[in-house]
């Protein structure tokens, strides 16, 4: 059996993160921030990306997600995957 994991995942431009860097390790990982960081958003767009099955993918996925406040409304999710 392959054993894969999450290496990390890079938000750019998406709700209210402006540019942000998740590294990962093989097991149980934990993320902490303040409150209205963008710690669920950043779950958000992980799921988003990982899980088509996702009721945000379908129903609440917005070009106003990406928001003008931050750019130019052009947002990007980078998921790489680290195979062993």
């Amino acid at each position: 059996m392959i054993a894969m994991y999450l290496k990390y995942m890079q938000i750019v431009n998406y709700k209210n993160i402006r540019n942000a860097r998740f590294e990962f390790g093989k097991g149980a990982n934990t993320v902490i921030g303040e409150n209205d960081s963008g710690k669920s958003n950043a779950m958000t767009a992980m799921r988003i990306l990982l899980d088509s099955d996702y009721y945000y993918n379908t129903k609440r996925l917005k070009e106003s997600d990406f928001s003008d406040l931050i750019g130019e409304g052009i947002g990007l999710l980078f998921l790489p995957i680290s195979m062993k």
